[in-house]
């Protein structure tokens, strides 16, 4: 089970490279970036590839 939500994972990352950065710990600072950054893309293309979601969900632009 996930004790923390994706929100305040990506806020304790931040605290981390903030802390990498000061203390220039560049390879920490790489890795925690890197590891920061695998979830983005899954969470914009999972909806994308999702048949069943609706067109708003799978990231359609609505028009005005």
């Amino acid at each position: 089970m996930r004790s923390r939500s994706p929100l305040d994972r990506a806020r304790r990352d931040h605290v981390d490279m903030i802390k990498a950065l000061r203390g220039s710990r560049r390879d920490e600072l790489i890795a925690l970036t890197r590891r920061h950054l695998k979830p983005s893309p899954e969470a914009y293309i999972k909806p994308m590839n999702d048949a069943s979601a609706k067109p708003a969900e799978r990231g359609a632009i609505r028009r005005c």
